[in-house]
């Protein structure tokens, strides 16, 4: 059955594909959320900071956090912690603060 929980899922599992490039995203309940964010960070840092000319590496690396982190919220396996849509909207858009506890 397809709900509005399990299409923040499928966002969910959109935004960390395009923020990896890669189908694999930890299952929340076995990968510590913090390490796949560091991780997935410096790889974009590395990759970043070899581009000529580039300069906004600190802000960047906020921005590709908040993805991650909002990915990694909607991909939550107990769907009563899967946020709304609109709050999706406004957590990307820096506009509502990310709840980390649903992290942990």
């Amino acid at each position: 059955t397809i709900t509005p929980k399990s299409d923040i899922f499928s966002l969910g599992v959109i935004i960390l594909e395009a923020v990896t490039g890669h189908r694999d995203y930890p299952d929340v309940t076995r990968t510590p959320s913090d390490e796949f964010i560091e991780l997935t960070i410096r790889k974009w840092r590395n990759v970043l900071q070899r581009t000529p000319g580039y300069w906004s590496l600190r802000i960047d690396c906020q921005q590709i956090k908040r993805c991650l982190q909002v990915g990694l919220i909607c991909v939550n396996p107990e769907r009563t912690k899967r946020p709304p849509v609109v709050k999706v909207i406004r957590m990307l858009r820096g506009l509502e603060s990310i709840d980390y506890s649903i992290l942990e």
